[in-house]
C-alpha cells in the first residue's frame, strides 16, 4: 500500500454500508476514481455495475496481475464502489506501472495517483526488481500463451478478425432476442438466460483482446510522443502527435459524420432518415451501464445531438481535413529531422512506430461500438425477464429489474435461490436515486478522485486551486471554458467553448 506523507484524509462519517458502498474489511489501500469514471460518469445501476464488474475485475485487473507473478493476484479487492461510484485499487496501478521505465510510462499514468505523482508506483512491494525470476517467468510463460495478442505487430490483426466473428455472433443473438421479444411468454426463463450469458461470453472475449489493444495504443503513441519532443522539442513535438493522428477513421468520427447528415436531413425526411441512424447506431450511449437508455430507447438524446450540431456556429468534421493535416504534420517531421544518413534512420524508426499508432488509436474508439451492440441485447433480455417478474408479482414495473445483480437474477432464474424481496429492490432503487440527485448538485464532491479506505482524499491543501490536465486536441484556441460532469450537461457546450472535464471516452 502507498505511504501517503504528504495527503491528509478529508474526515467524513460514512453511513452504513450499503449496496453502493462497499465495505472491506481492514480497508485502508488507497483507491482511485481515475480508470473507471471515464467509463461511469454517474452512480451506477446494480445490475449494470454487475454484468460490467465480472469482466473487468478479472480481464482488466487480476489476469494482468497474474501474468506479472503479482502473489495477492487473486485475494487483493480491485474494484469497488463509493456512494455508486466504482474505484480501482490504486495498488493494481503501482504494481502494473512499477516495471515502466520513466521514459516509457503511459503519460496518463498520471490519473491514478494523487497529485498526478507517478513516482509513488515505486513504492509497490512487487515486483523487487524488473530481474526477478519470478516477475520474468511469469511474464514469459503469460507471452507465450497469447503471443499474438501481446505483440503489437500481430494484435491489430486479431482485432480485424475478431469483428468481422463479433458481428456474425450479434447477427445470431439479434434473431434469438427478436424470437423472445416475440413468443417470449411460453418459453423458460432459462431460455433468456442462456443467450445473456452467450452474450456475455462475447463480451469477454472482446475485453480479452481489447486491453492488448489499449495498451499498444498508450505505448507506442507515448513513445511517439518521446520521439518528437526528443527531435523538435517537448512543445511542439507534443502539437505534431496530436495533428499526426487527428481524424484518423474510426467508428466515433463515423457516428458524428451520420449526425451531422441527420442534421441537414429536410423535416419531410427526418423521420425515415432517423429510423435508418437508430438501426445503425440505436445501440449506442453514453454509459456502459445497461440501465443508462441507449439512442434507440430514448431518441430525443439523438434530438439534443443534432441541435448542437445544427448551430450554424458548429464546424463540420472533414476526413479530408484531418488527413491533410496529418500529412502536413508529417512533412514537418521529414523536413526537420531526415537530414543525412542519421536523419533518415531517425525517420525509419519514427515512421515505424506512426504505422503502430495510426493501427491502434482507432481501435481505443471501435471497442465501444461493438461492446455497446452486446450490452444493448443484454438490456432488452433483462427487461424481458423484468416482464416476467412482474406477471409474477416479484416487481412492480420492469425497469426495476436494473435494481437486482446479474448474480441475484441468475440464481433465481436457474431455480437455485430466491429472488430479492420488493423491500430490497425499492431501497436500493431510493439510495440509488438520492445518489444520482447528490451527484447533479455537486458531482466533483460526490465523485471523489481519490479515496483512502472509505475516506475522500483531499490534495488540495496547500495548493492553489486549479484544474491541471491534458489537452486533447492540436492546436491553440482561446474561448470560455465550459465544465462538463456528465453528458447530460452538454447542452451548455456551446460552438466556440472550451470542453473541461475529468474524462471522455468514446460514448461521448
Amino acid at each position: 500500500m502507498v505511504e501517503l506523507d504528504t495527503f491528509q484524509p478529508r474526515p467524513l462519517t460514512v453511513q452504513g454500508a450499503s449496496w453502493f458502498t462497499d465495505a472491506i474489511v481492514g480497508d485502508d489501500y488507497l483507491w482511485t476514481s481515475g480508470f473507471l469514471n471515464e467509463r461511469f460518469s454517474e452512480p451506477v445501476s446494480p445490475l449494470g455495475w454487475s454484468v460490467v464488474r465480472e469482466l473487468l475485475d478479472e480481464l482488466a485487473f487480476r489476469e494482468p496481475l497474474r501474468y506479472m507473478g503479482y502473489p495477492q493476484a487473486d485475494s487483493l479487492p480491485v474494484t469497488k464502489l463509493y456512494r455508486g461510484h466504482p474505484f480501482v485499487n490504486g495498488t493494481v496501478f503501482q504494481v502494473l506501472y512499477k516495471p515502466f521505465p520513466d521514459f516509457v510510462l503511459p503519460e496518463d499514468a498520471y490519473r491514478y495517483f494523487p497529485g498526478g505523482d507517478t513516482s509513488l508506483r515505486v513504492k509497490a512491494s512487487y515486483p523487487p526488481s524488473i530481474f526477478a525470476p519470478r516477475f520474468l517467468f511469469s511474464l514469459l510463460r503469460a507471452f507465450l500463451r497469447d503471443a499474438q495478442n501481446w505483440s503489437p505487430w500481430h494484435n491489430y490483426r486479431q482485432w480485424a478478425r475478431f469483428t468481422v466473428e463479433h458481428q456474425r455472433e450479434m447477427a445470431a443473438i439479434a434473431e434469438q432476442v427478436r424470437w423472445l421479444r416475440e413468443i417470449g411468454e411460453g418459453v423458460s426463463l432459462e431460455a433468456f438466460w442462456q443467450v445473456i450469458e452467450q452474450a456475455q461470453e462475447l463480451n469477454r472475449e472482446l475485453l480479452a483482446l481489447h486491453r492488448w489493444s489499449l495498451t499498444h495504443a498508450d505505448l507506442t503513441y507515448t513513445l511517439l510522443r518521446k520521439l518528437a519532443a526528443a527531435w523538435l522539442g517537448k512543445e511542439r513535438g507534443t502539437e505534431i502527435c496530436a495533428e499526426l493522428v487527428s481524424g484518423l477513421p474510426n467508428k466515433s468520427l463515423e457516428l458524428d459524420q451520420e449526425l451531422q447528415k441527420l442534421a441537414q436531413v429536410p423535416p419531410e425526411d427526418y423521420q425515415a432518415a432517423l429510423s435508418a441512424f437508430l438501426a445503425r447506431y440505436g445501440h449506442r450511449s453514453f454509459s456502459l451501464d445497461i440501465y443508462r437508455p441507449n439512442f434507440a430507447t430514448d431518441p430525443a438524446q439523438v434530438a439534443n445531438l443534432k441541435s448542437q450540431i445544427s448551430n450554424p456556429k458548429s464546424q463540420i468534421l472533414n476526413l479530408e481535413d484531418g488527413a491533410q493535416q496529418r500529412k502536413t504534420a508529417y512533412n514537418l517531421v521529414r523536413k526537420a529531422v531526415a537530414n543525412g544518413l542519421v536523419g533518415r534512420l531517425k525517420m525509419t524508426v519514427f515512421d515505424h512506430v506512426l504505422g503502430l499508432v495510426r493501427r491502434y488509436m482507432p481501435l481505443r474508439e471501435d471497442q465501444r461500438f461493438y461492446w455497446q451492440q452486446t450490452l444493448a441485447a443484454m438490456r432488452e433480455l433483462f427487461l424481458l425477464i423484468g416482464d416476467r417478474l412482474v406477471a409474477e408479482g416479484l416487481l412492480k414495473d420492469r425497469e426495476e429489474v436494473f435494481f437486482a445483480t446479474k448474480d441475484e437474477i441468475g440464481v433465481y432464474v436457474k431455480g437455485k435461490g430466491d429472488f430479492p424481496t420488493s423491500e430490497e429492490v425499492q431501497s436500493r432503487k431510493r439510495e440509488f436515486r438520492r445518489l444520482q440527485s447528490e451527484h447533479e448538485l455537486a458531482p466533483h464532491l460526490a465523485y471523489p478522485a481519490f479515496l483512502v479506505g472509505n475516506r475522500p482524499l483531499d490534495t488540495s491543501e496547500g495548493r492553489e486551486q486549479v484544474l491541471v490536465g491534458r489537452p486533447v486536441s492540436p492546436g491553440r484556441k482561446r474561448g470560455p471554458v465550459k465544465v462538463v460532469d456528465t453528458p447530460r450537461q452538454f447542452g451548455k457546450v456551446q460552438a466556440g467553448d472550451i470542453l473541461v472535464t475529468r474524462s471522455t471516452d468514446p460514448g461521448w
